[in-house]
C-alpha cells in the first residue's frame, strides 16, 4: 500500500512537472545569466518548455524506463503512423522554400511529440482516475489566479500575474485577464480559442469526475470550465459545449436506459434548465459574441459576401484551391501556411496576409497539414485519428468525448502553435489509452 501510494505522489509531481513547464513563460534572467556565462549568443529565446520542459520529460523517462516496452506492444501502429508524420513533417521541412523557418517549428513541434510518447508512459491504468485530478488541481489554481486579475485586481495589485512573474525574472508575453480586450481572455494560454478549448475539457474531466462520484473536484472542474468558456470570447467553445450536452445526453440514457421515459425527460429538462440559467446569470462575452457574428452571417448574400464576413472562409478557400491545384509531395514545411496564403492571396487581400503571414493560419487543423505537409501528410494524420479513437472505444464516455472534442474544435482553429495546447491534447490521449478498460462493469 505505501509503494502504491509513494507510486501516486511521485507520478503526480513528474505530471504537474510536465503541465507547468509547458506553460509558454520565457526565461530572459537565465538566457542572460547562461549566455554571460557560456559567452554564446542563443537562436532561440529560452522558455519553460526548451529549457526545463525536455530535462523533466528526460527524467520521466528514466523513472519509467521499463513500462516503454509495454507501451510499444499495445500502440505500435498508431505510434508507427504518428513517427511516420513526424518523418514526414521534417522532410517537408527540409525541401522547404521557407526552409530555416520551417526547421525552427519542426524542431519546436518535436517537443510536441516527445511530450506525448512520455505522457503515454507516464499515464497509466491505475494512475488514471489521479491524473485526472491532478490536472483538474493543476487547472484550477491557474484559473483561480486569473479570476482575482479579472475581477480583484485593484483589492490584489501585488497578485498581478505579470507583475509576478517578472519578479521572478519570467515574462508571459500575450496575456490578457480582460474579456472585452482584443485578445479577448487569454489567460496562460496566449489566445482565447485554446484557453476555452481547453476549459471544455476541463468541463469534460469535471463530468467524469462526477460521474465517478469525486464531487468536490468534479464540481468545481465543471464550474471553472463553464466560466471560462462564457467569458473567455471564443465563439469555438460554444461548439465544445453543445458536444458536452450530447455526451451528456448520452451517458444519462445509457445509466438510465431502463427508467420510465418521463423520468428521462424530466432528468434532461432539469439540466438544460440549469445550463440556460447559467448562461443567463454570468456576464457572458462568449454568447456576445457569437449571437452578433451569427446575425451578421444570417445577412449574407453570397459567398463572396461570406468571407468579407468571416474571415476564415477566405482561408478555407485559398487552402482548398493550394491543395487542389499546386500538388506539393513534401508541402510547404512547418508553420508557413501564412507565407502560402500570402502567396496565394487575392489582390485585396495581399497586403494583409503579407504583413501577417508569420501569424495568421489557415484557422483548421485539416486544410493546415494538408498545405503544409502535402496529402500524405494529411492522410497519415487522419489515419492516425481513426486508429487511435478505434483502439480507444473501450473507455469513459466522458474521457472519450474529451478527446473528441479537442479534435472536433480545430475545425475551426488550428493550436499546433501553443505548447500548453498540445501538451493538454497528449494528455488527452494519454488518459483515453490508459482508462481503455477502465470501470468495464459500470457504463462509464
Amino acid at each position: 500500500m505505501k509503494s502504491i501510494r509513494w507510486e501516486v505522489v511521485r507520478d503526480s509531481i513528474l505530471l504537474l512537472g510536465i503541465l507547468t513547464f509547458s506553460l509558454p513563460l520565457k526565461t530572459p534572467a537565465i538566457q542572460s545569466f547562461l549566455e554571460s556565462i557560456l559567452q554564446i549568443s542563443f537562436p532561440i529565446q529560452l522558455s519553460t518548455y526548451t529549457l526545463f520542459l525536455p530535462m523533466w520529460l528526460g527524467i520521466t523517462v528514466l523513472i519509467h524506463l521499463l513500462r516503454i516496452p509495454e507501451v510499444w506492444n499495445q500502440l505500435k501502429i498508431p505510434l508507427l503512423l504518428m513517427a511516420m508524420l513526424f518523418v514526414w513533417m521534417w522532410l517537408g521541412a527540409w525541401f522547404s522554400e521557407w526552409r530555416g523557418h520551417s526547421l525552427k517549428h519542426a524542431g519546436r513541434y518535436s517537443i510536441h511529440f516527445f511530450v506525448f510518447l512520455v505522457l503515454l508512459i507516464l499515464v497509466q491504468k491505475k494512475f488514471a482516475v489521479s491524473a485526472v485530478k491532478i490536472f483538474l488541481c493543476w487547472f484550477l489554481l491557474l484559473s483561480f489566479w486569473v479570476f482575482i486579475n479579472v475581477y480583484f485586481l485593484e483589492e490584489f495589485e501585488n497578485w498581478r500575474i505579470n507583475k509576478v512573474l517578472n519578479s521572478l525574472g519570467i515574462l508571459l508575453e500575450l496575456f490578457e485577464s480582460s474579456p472585452y480586450s482584443a485578445l479577448g481572455m487569454t489567460g496562460f494560454f496566449e489566445n482565447r480559442n485554446p484557453h476555452a478549448s481547453v476549459a471544455v475539457f476541463v468541463v469534460f474531466l469535471g463530468g467524469f469526475a462526477l460521474w465517478q462520484r469525486y464531487w468536490i473536484i468534479g464540481i468545481s472542474g465543471l464550474f471553472c470550465g463553464l466560466w471560462i468558456i462564457l467569458i473567455a470570447g471564443s465563439r469555438n467553445a460554444i461548439l465544445g459545449l453543445v458536444f458536452f450536452f450530447i455526451v451528456c445526453s448520452i451517458a444519462i440514457y445509457k445509466k438510465f436506459s431502463y427508467v420510465r421515459l418521463h423520468k428521462l425527460a424530466l432528468g434532461m429538462l432539469i439540466t438544460i434548465t440549469f445550463s440556460v440559467v447559467l448562461i443567463n446569470i454570468i456576464p457572458n462575452h462568449t454568447k456576445d459574441r457569437f449571437v452578433s457574428k451569427f446575425q451578421s452571417i444570417a445577412t449574407i448574400e453570397d459567398y463572396e459576401d461570406l468571407e468579407k464576413r468571416e474571415v476564415r472562409f477566405l482561408f478555407y478557400r485559398i487552402a482548398l484551391q493550394v491543395g487542389m491545384n499546386d500538388f506539393s509531395t513534401f508541402g510547404s514545411g512547418p508553420k508557413s501556411s501564412g507565407y502560402v496564403m500570402a502567396q496565394n492571396a487575392p489582390p485585396a487581400w495581399k497586403s494583409v496576409l503579407s504583413e501577417n503571414k508569420e501569424i495568421f493560419n489557415i484557422h483548421n487543423a485539416p486544410l493546415t497539414v494538408l498545405i503544409e505537409m502535402g496529402w500524405v501528410g494529411l492522410g497519415l494524420a487522419l489515419l492516425f485519428l481513426i486508429v487511435w479513437f478505434h483502439r480507444s472505444r473501450g473507455c469513459p464516455l466522458f474521457i472519450f468525448g474529451a478527446g473528441m472534442a479537442l479534435c472536433i474544435l480545430q475545425l475551426f482553429d488550428y493550436f499546433i502553435w501553443q505548447i500548453t495546447f498540445m501538451t493538454v491534447q497528449s494528455f488527452a490521449f494519454a488518459l483515453m489509452a490508459a482508462s481503455s478498460n477502465y470501470g468495464a462493469s459500470k457504463d462509464q
